[in-house]
């Protein structure tokens, strides 16, 4: 059997990669999605923003990237692991009304689910989302395929706030100021170095570990 594929989708909260991730996973005959939010440190070990004053989910001091890195070793050798050992299990479920306009009509459906077994039918595809992996060079070395999903920051901030977090409290959205103070400057800032002149301000630029 081929080694494992390890195909990669980032970008920012709300640019679409988990939608594509989950709909990737029912067209490859033999996925698993690993999800980027099952790594969150624990509740007590969130940074905390003192500007807004709130614990900010959105930086990468909230994520165990040793953790997940070590995990993506792990998948790309087709070797199991402890789950409960790397991975913090608590992941928030998200009501986020965007994701029902997305949509692959049947054919075109079947006809790229025929195409995925025909040509991975003797290989695990493994689909790793998250919000700030391409940050990490080492994550990216460990990935066959990059996807990067890239929004508008005026797109962004509308889908981040329409979303609602179901949490033990019950439901929980953005507070005032999150996305302008957390979400957006935490991958603005993180992925800075992706792009050749260090923007994301154009739709034409390269980035670095593609040229």
């Amino acid at each position: 059997m081929a080694a494992p594929l390890i195909i990669g989708l980032s970008g920012a909260s709300s640019s679409g990669k988990t939608t594509v991730a989950n709909a990737l996973g029912t067209i490859f005959p033999d996925s698993s999605i690993i999800h980027e939010d099952d790594f969150y440190l624990p509740d007590n070990q969130i940074p905390y923003n003192e500007e807004i004053h709130e614990y900010d989910w959105d930086c990468p001091g909230a994520i165990n990237f040793e953790n997940l890195t070590e995990v993506v070793k792990k998948l790309k050798l087709d070797e199991a692991f402890d789950r409960q050992k790397y991975m913090h299990l608590e992941t928030t479920n998200i009501s986020n009304q965007i994701d029902k306009h997305f949509c692959v009509s049947p054919d075109i459906h079947n006809k790229l689910r025929t195409l995925a077994q025909e040509t991975f039918f003797d290989r695990k595809v493994y689909l790793i989302d998250g919000f700030l992996m391409f940050g990490s060079k080492q994550l990216v070395d460990l990935m066959d395929i990059k996807l990067f999903f890239r929004t508008d920051y005026e797109t962004l901030k509308r889908r981040r706030q329409a979303r609602k977090y179901n949490v033990d409290a019950g439901v929980w959205t953005d507070p005032p100021g999150y996305f302008t103070k957390c979400v957006w400057p935490q991958y603005y800032h993180y992925h800075k170095g992706i792009f050749c002149d260090g923007d994301d301000e154009h739709k034409d630029k390269k980035y670095r570990w593609c040229s």
